[in-house]
């Protein structure tokens, strides 16, 4: 495969694209229940999610991160795949009508998409292989929980859900407006970061020394 054709595969899981998928499916899920289930997924989604923001702001501004493993932040794009796709398959796959195994084959498969974003950040140069890792496993676990919890909810497992299709329109319609467009939320962190790191610095012995 190209450069190009990995660079088309990252976007599917830029911020704009992926954020908007979230918010849609967990307002479907509070529409359709159970509200706990929703609640949980948007505790654990923007969790994980300042996660990845604090990684990035701590490297930037204190300069904290492993050297060892080249670390400078949680790969964005592969937290939000695997805490997303995976959420979404799950669901799609309950209100088909699946029952558990196929409930967790839909998990699988939105984690394998997930796998191929964050494969696609070593290929596009963009991130290290630490960073990719680490970022897949913070929305692996995300993503796990939310399953979990989505099995033990106590719902109709195994019935369609109507409401599904206005569901699926709205992602339909997301993913045509939002496809291809970049985020500029890495370079605000840089830019707030850089910027808080300035504000930091300290006279020390008549020079300016930063704290880092």
């Amino acid at each position: 495969m190209t450069f190009d054709d990995w660079y088309r595969i990252t976007l599917a899981g830029d911020a704009f694209l992926v954020l908007t998928m979230a918010l849609i499916t967990q307002g479907y899920l509070f529409f359709t229940g159970p509200a706990k289930l929703a609640r949980l997924a948007l505790f654990e989604f923007w969790l994980a999610a300042s996660l990845v923001v604090a990684s990035k702001f701590a490297y930037w501004a204190w300069g904290f991160g492993l050297t060892v493993i080249d670390f400078k932040g949680l790969s964005g794009h592969s937290m939000l795949s695997a805490a997303v796709y995976p959420m979404l398959l799950c669901v799609l796959t309950r209100d088909l009508g699946a029952h558990r195994p196929t409930i967790w084959i839909g998990w699988l498969g939105g984690w394998t998409v997930a796998l191929c974003i964050g494969y696609s950040r070593l290929c596009t140069y963009v991130h290290s292989p630490s960073e990719v890792v680490l970022g897949l496993l913070v929305g692996t676990i995300f993503s796990l929980v939310f399953c979990i919890r989505l099995l033990g909810a106590n719902e109709r497992l195994g019935q369609f859900r109507p409401a599904m299709i206005a569901w699926l329109v709205a992602l339909s319609v997301a993913t045509s407006q939002l496809y291809g467009k970049v985020a500029p939320f890495n370079d605000a962190i840089i830019e707030h970061a850089s910027k808080y790191a300035a504000q930091s610095c300290v006279n020390r012995a008549g020079r300016r020394e930063c704290q880092w």
